[in-house]
């Protein structure tokens, strides 16, 4: 945490997000590596599989956009 606080600092990390928000997206990412048996379960689809990269990649991507927007007040 004390690492992402300082990047943050740093600018390298936006400063609107927090550290500990960044542990969440950095488990999403993993969890096909990390936790492949759920990831099976709930995808239907093996991770170490191109098609399991494929298509979690294209719904991490649909999130990180859905985050990106301005949301309203």
């Amino acid at each position: 945490m004390a690492d992402l606080r300082r990047r943050q600092a740093e600018g390298e990390l936006a400063a609107a997000s927090t550290p500990g928000s960044c542990c969440w997206r950095m488990a999403a990412v993993a969890a096909g590596i990390t936790l492949p048996g759920m990831a099976a379960r709930v995808t239907g689809l093996d991770p170490q599989t191109p098609d399991f990269v494929e298509r979690y990649g294209e719904q991490l991507r649909l999130l990180v956009r859905r985050l990106a927007q301005p949301q309203p007040n």
